[in-house]
């Protein structure tokens, strides 16, 4: 799921490194489409408000809540997927909090924020080897 690596930590409620690490673990370890399916929809809960559409909480999120819960296959999985990142999530506020992090990147005192990606790499070139199961 690419696009949650475009998430900055300004971005979500839960900023505690460790709680992301154990997503993208879960993520890794879904058996099926539903396991995964249940990840994003968790992963949508963790969104703050100003980085999601107004139109899509209102009319849609309730419905692909649902999907996410009956999710039986990787068609269903990709739907969901494609209305998360290009219905839900507004891309020019993710951009704006990814800006904020970077002033105070460029400041005197360092940020502790920074994107999940950021985060796994890091995990991963301690162990010395791949996010990615293939």
């Amino acid at each position: 799921i690419n696009f949650i690596d475009r998430i900055p930590y300004s971005a979500v409620k839960n900023k505690k490194e460790e709680v992301w690490v154990e997503f993208q673990e879960k993520i890794l370890q879904s058996q099926d489409p539903q396991g995964v399916a249940n990840q994003l929809k968790w992963f949508s809960e963790q969104l703050v408000t100003k980085v999601l559409q107004p139109s899509w909480i209102s009319q849609s999120k309730a419905d692909w809540e649902e999907r996410c819960g009956k999710c039986e296959n990787l068609k269903d999985l990709y739907l969901l997927m494609l209305e998360i990142e290009d219905e839900a999530i507004n891309w020019k506020s993710v951009d704006q909090r990814w800006a904020m992090e970077r002033e105070r990147e460029s400041g005197d005192r360092p940020s502790k924020e920074r994107s999940h990606k950021k985060v796994r790499d890091d995990r991963e070139r301690e162990k010395g080897s791949s996010p990615y199961p293939l």
